[in-house]
């Protein structure tokens, strides 16, 4: 299955086609209906669970607070913190929302840097 998607801001030419099998949409859907849950937090839920996943947040410095701050929002965030015990600070202080790109004291730079 192919899903035609909107150019993004920034790219306003660049046409992007997400292709998936049908059986795997088929499944993601059972799964939400099955657990009442949305499919986020699978998604979610599986990525974190990726060794080579974490490896990558480990070397660029990404808690999984600040993952899960960024697909929840601040539901998210607040569950996590408080489950991990972590300071308010630590997720605000970090991310490209700090006007530094990609990651403030990051020692990989950005495109362009």
């Amino acid at each position: 299955m192919q899903v035609h998607l909107q150019a993004r801001a920034s790219h306003p030419g660049l046409t992007r086609t997400l292709t998936a099998p049908l059986g795997e949409l088929d499944r993601a859907i059972a799964k939400d209906k099955l657990t009442g849950k949305e499919l986020t937090d699978f998604f979610v839920e599986e990525m974190l669970a990726d060794p080579m996943i974490r490896l990558v947040m480990d070397a660029d410095g990404v808690c999984e607070a600040e993952v899960r701050a960024l697909y929840f929002g601040t539901r998210g965030a607040a569950a996590d913190e408080n489950a991990t015990g972590r300071m308010a600070g630590s997720i605000v202080t970090h991310g490209a929302h700090t006007g530094m790109s990609p990651r403030s004291g990051s020692p990989r730079p950005g495109i362009g840097e």
